[in-house]
């Protein structure tokens, strides 16, 4: 059951913002994608494609041998 509200929130995400903006409601999000990009106002959780990027870059120093 713990997955439900965010499932019911991310498929009718549009409704959502339509009702926040109309009734002037400060929605916030756990993530901006797709939340915030899509017309939420604002996000408390990271930027996942930059977590991905950093875990990416990271990877690639280790297997290039960096020192810790």
């Amino acid at each position: 059951m713990s997955g439900y509200p965010r499932a019911l929130t991310t498929l009718n995400r549009k409704r959502v913002f339509d009702y926040a903006g109309a009734h002037r409601i400060p929605a916030l999000y756990e993530y901006d994608v797709p939340n915030v990009r899509d017309g939420g106002l604002m996000s408390y959780g990271p930027d996942l494609n930059e977590s991905v990027e950093r875990a990416a870059s990271l990877t690639a120093r280790i297997f290039g041998g960096a020192a810790g």
